[in-house]
């Protein structure tokens, strides 16, 4: 499955959902993993 990112109604990440999801930082910011800020590089 493929899973892609939009931030502003811009694609900022694509690629594999499992390695998407695998990620702390998009967890935190998309999954519910934390309130605080974390900064996608």
């Amino acid at each position: 499955h493929h899973a892609t990112v939009i931030e502003n109604g811009r694609s900022v990440l694509d690629g594999a959902a499992s390695d998407l999801a695998a990620r702390a930082d998009i967890r935190a910011l998309y999954l519910g993993g934390t309130t605080e800020p974390v900064r996608i590089s």
